[in-house]
């Protein structure tokens, strides 16, 4: 329920919905992005934990080998692993909050009319629930004419 009239409420009702979707269409973004970092992350992980191994290293080799075990026990191979996790987390979460902006989905349709119609005269239709409502835009005197019309499934 909303303060005012049918036109207050209606135009209330369409700036949260612009709202929802805006913020959705952000949150799909920043997700997007995450999962770009997350996958950076994964292969920085898997690279640092083949540069962590004594594999391939010469026996006689002890500078490259006291390399391998100064950065174990400082924990500097860790450190892009637990790098990757937290991106990890952080991705769930914001897929968390993205899903739990509801909007409503909307299907635009378009009625013409074939040269009957003036150049500045455009009509669509926008789904809502079970009444849809028509738009009817005339730009000659910038009429705005709304009505409410009851659309058929096919």
């Amino acid at each position: 329920m909303r303060p005012g009239g049918y036109t207050a409420g209606r135009a209330q009702a369409d700036r949260e919905e612009a709202s929802a979707v805006e913020q959705r269409e952000s949150l799909k973004d920043r997700c997007l992005r995450l999962k770009k970092q997350v996958n950076r992350a994964r292969s920085d992980s898997g690279r640092s934990s083949r540069k962590a191994t004594k594999r391939g290293l010469s026996s006689r080799d002890h500078d490259a080998r006291a390399k391998v075990d100064i950065g174990r026990v400082t924990g500097r191979d860790a450190a892009v692993v637990r790098r990757a996790v937290q991106l990890e987390k952080r991705l769930e979460r914001e897929s968390k909050l993205r899903d739990s902006v509801a909007v409503k989905k909307q299907y635009t349709l378009g009625v013409w009319t074939e040269g009957t119609a003036p150049a500045a005269c455009s009509w669509s239709a926008t789904m809502n629930g079970f009444w849809r409502t028509l738009r009817i835009v005339n730009g000659g005197p910038n009429l705005l004419l709304m009505t409410r019309v009851a659309f058929c499934r096919v």
